[in-house]
């Protein structure tokens, strides 16, 4: 129940903080050397990736798992109402200075909803 809780409660302050664009805020939810792998398969560091963000989300955590005391996986999808996008997302949380915090993100669209969203366009 602690993790599932700690989950939610970092993936909706993210979510939050990206929707707004507020980068202030989701620089303090990071960690300092964040990996994240774009949909587009692109590795970048944290802060290249939050100079591109600003786009309403609305995050479910499908599962979370402690993979120890510090360390938690979350999957789950998000999805983006004004685009109907989903994304299906991995993020590992890491405890810093007793703060949960994401060290890496891993995005990805599902290829049904990629192929319906291409559609569409």
């Amino acid at each position: 129940a602690a993790v599932d809780s700690i989950a939610r409660a970092t993936e909706t302050a993210y979510a939050d903080a990206f929707s707004k664009g507020d980068t202030a805020a989701i620089r303090k939810i990071m960690a300092d050397k964040t990996s994240v792998l774009t949909e587009d398969g692109t590795l970048v560091g944290g802060n290249e990736q939050i100079a591109r963000i600003s786009e309403p989300m609305q995050p479910t955590v499908d599962r979370a798992e402690a993979l120890d005391d510090n360390v938690i996986v979350v999957q789950g999808t998000s999805t983006n109402a004004a685009k109907t996008s989903t994304v299906i997302y991995m993020h590992v949380l890491k405890r810093q200075d007793n703060v949960w915090r994401i060290a890496a993100v891993q995005s990805a669209r599902p290829v049904k909803k990629l192929v319906e969203t291409t559609a569409a366009n």
